[in-house]
């Protein structure tokens, strides 16, 4: 009677598979990661638009048009106007802190960054809103972002951190991103960035919004995606294509 052999792996054989499947998840998980990450942050930023679009709209048909509130009690310039817009709007926002233009109360992050990674500093129209502005109206929300607005010059500026204070880099176009209401001239939805300082997101120049993150909303809200994050100011990392409103994927 011939015994029957059973074939199976050495333990040499079983320790190059092993090495060979950690070689190929060590280059494959990270990216997957990152397109996880993407697209829960491009889901965020959708939501972040949505929930300040639906405010102002119940704000607007509580209060009326925004662009009739009587000049005494609205002069679209001054930290009166940014008290006024910024409680108005609280009151249909899901809020979990309300730091109004207190300083260093923990509603926004401290610190922010340009997408290229160098410093964002506070003061003047328009610059981001960073706990320590006195100017700014800041709050957290139930959804664990935050959410900063100051009035001047015509304008409402808006800047949410879509994870918070505490999380993430506070990078603009990463978890950082910029959103505005205009007065005259302007049409009353909610609209995106700002054509007041050279950041007009539908140019057809984009690489300076690849560089600051300024206006990356729009893009995440037209596209769907954030593969700038896979480019170098709008040029791709993986091939030789370089970003634009009719190429905005590096695939």
């Amino acid at each position: 009677m011939k015994m029957r052999k059973n074939k199976a792996f050495t333990l040499a054989e079983t320790l190059v598979v092993m090495g060979i499947i950690g070689v190929v998840a060590a280059l494959t998980i990270p990216k997957l990661s990152a397109s996880t990450g993407n697209k829960e942050n491009v889901a965020r930023v959708q939501k972040a638009y949505s929930t300040i679009n639906e405010a102002y709209d119940r704000v607007q048909a509580e209060y009326g048009n925004i662009k009739r509130w009587p000049a005494r009690d609205f002069d679209w310039n001054s930290n009166n106007a940014t008290d006024l817009i910024g409680n108005r709007l609280a009151e249909y926002l899901k809020v979990t802190k309300n730091c109004g233009r207190n300083t260093n109360q923990g509603c926004m992050p401290s610190t922010l960054r340009f997408l290229n990674g160098t410093a964002y500093s506070t003061g003047g129209n328009g610059y981001p809103l960073n706990d320590g502005s006195s100017s700014a109206y800041k709050m957290l929300l139930a959804d664990g972002s935050s959410f900063g607005l100051q009035v001047a010059s015509g304008v409402i500026y808006m800047y949410v951190d879509i994870d918070g204070p505490r999380k993430g880099t506070a990078t603009l176009g990463k978890d950082l991103f910029d959103f505005y209401l205009g007065s005259s001239g302007h049409s009353n939805p909610l609209r995106l960035t700002t054509d007041y300082d050279g950041r007009l997101i539908n140019s057809s120049d984009l690489s300076n919004n690849f560089t600051s993150g300024l206006g990356l909303g729009t893009w995440i809200l037209q596209t769907g995606n954030m593969d700038y994050l896979k480019a170098t100011s709008g040029k791709c990392k993986n091939n030789n294509k370089t970003l634009s409103w009719t190429n905005t994927s590096c695939n």
